[in-house]
């Protein structure tokens, strides 16, 4: 049955294509979490549960 189904699949571009665009989308996402840049931003995240309401 697999055989089957791939026999008539004849686009090998798509599945290429989104293989592509995932490890694109997932570098781009890993380089963004993993900047160094970041982290006085994820510091200010991580705190704003504490805060209970207060402005800074």
């Amino acid at each position: 049955m697999k055989s089957l189904v791939l026999s008539k699949f004849s686009q090998i571009w798509m599945p290429s294509l989104v293989l592509l665009m995932f490890f694109t989308i997932f570098s781009v996402m890993v380089f963004y979490i993993f900047n160094k840049k970041r982290d006085e931003r994820y510091q200010h995240i991580s705190e704003l549960p504490l805060d209970e309401g207060e402005k800074k």
